[in-house]
């Protein structure tokens, strides 16, 4: 079940973490990795 989950999460993670194709600065990463996850708090 969270393989499912994980398999159905990642190309999305991929797709906010590296916009246009460019892989950010590590700052950015993290800000951005931060708010995913509070956006998936709020979800479930």
């Amino acid at each position: 079940m969270a393989g499912s989950a994980i398999a159905q999460l990642l190309p999305t993670l991929v797709d906010k973490l590296t916009p246009n194709g460019q892989v950010p600065a590590h700052n950015d990463v993290m800000e951005m990795v931060g708010g995913l996850l509070k956006n998936l708090e709020r979800a479930s």
